[in-house]
């Protein structure tokens, strides 16, 4: 009886240690007898999740203050200040012209007027106190001088055109029924008794103008369609061993076949920079260049006083050479 007791006790102990192994393994049957949990892969999940919960923290705007504003800001009245606002106040005065606007944008216009007042004033008394810049150095303001000038001019440009008409000519394409080719002709004489220059005359038709005003014209063998002659009349510049180049398709007076042929002989090179400048009305001579700072400047460009130092010598230099 005892022993059937002890037997008893037995079985309970081993149902009661043995009760949760199996209800785990009923609860998780999916997972299979041979199922391993991985506590380091769980922790790592449960961390990634603890992270993608929080929320994002963003930063709020700068609100700038009232002496930022005012920093960035140009002082009221200024030229800068006057650039950005005038056509605001002219527009409001034209949309809604009331007494206030329009005193408003009138004034600030008269402000604007009086700074460019003083700064003529102050601008041509420093140009007097520094003759290099000194307008009237490169021509002169008064008539007198400006007269003295256009006559020397004159002088050296006839004098450089009766050397060029020893070097180059002039081709002249016509049709004998253009009436603007027969109007040329006149023009093409005046070249001729003025500074002497030789025309080859070719006829694009075969045929003299009216009056035959160039007995030895020559009949256009080509010559046309390799310079492309397109219209009459038609002048081009040529000289030995070159290319001739067009100056004119259509009638053109003298003072225009001058200024034409000046500007080909300097891109040709057929004269030098001396007659070039002789025949200038205004002296071109340029003391500022775009290569101004030499590499070897040390200059603050926000240090005003040194800025004009430098840019003064700069420009001495250059008019002493």
């Amino acid at each position: 009886m005892i022993m059937n007791k002890v037997l008893y006790l037995m079985v309970l102990i081993l149902v009661f240690l043995t009760k949760p192994t199996l209800a785990g393994f009923y609860e998780n049957k999916s997972e299979g007898w041979y199922w391993y949990d991985d506590p380091i892969i769980e922790e790592e999940l449960e961390s990634k999740n603890e992270h993608s919960i929080q929320p994002k923290t963003t930063e709020p705007p700068k609100i700038q203050s009232e002496q930022d504003i005012q920093k960035e800001s140009p002082p009221p009245m200024s030229v800068v200040w006057i650039r950005e606002n005038l056509e605001k106040y002219r527009d409001q005065a034209i949309d809604n012209p009331t007494a206030e606007n329009v005193a408003a944008f009138q004034l600030i216009q008269r402000t604007m007027l009086d700074k460019a007042s003083r700064f003529r004033i102050a601008a041509s008394q420093y140009a007097l106190a520094n003759p290099m810049l000194d307008e009237s150095l490169r021509r002169p303001s008064n008539p007198f001088g400006a007269k003295g000038i256009d006559k020397q001019v004159r002088e050296n440009k006839k004098l450089l055109l009766s050397q060029l008409a020893n070097k180059i000519g002039i081709i002249f394409f016509y049709r004998s029924d253009c009436h603007f080719c027969a109007q040329e002709v006149r023009i093409i004489k005046l070249l001729k008794q003025h500074y002497g220059f030789n025309t080859m005359a070719i006829s694009i038709d075969g045929l003299p103008l009216p009056g035959n005003p160039f007995p030895n014209y020559k009949v256009d063998r080509g010559h046309a369609k390799k310079l492309e002659v397109d219209r009459v009349p038609a002048l081009f510049l040529f000289k030995k061993g070159e290319a001739a180049v067009p100056i004119s398709f259509g009638l053109i007076l003298e003072d225009q076949i001058i200024e034409r042929t000046i500007y080909v002989a300097k891109e040709r090179g057929w004269i030098d920079d001396a007659s070039s400048k002789s025949i200038d009305r205004v002296n071109n001579e340029v003391l500022i260049e775009a290569n101004l700072l030499r590499e070897d400047a040390n200059i603050d460009f926000n240090d005003t006083n040194a800025l004009v130092d430098y840019l003064s010598d700069y420009m001495k230099s250059r008019a002493n050479r």
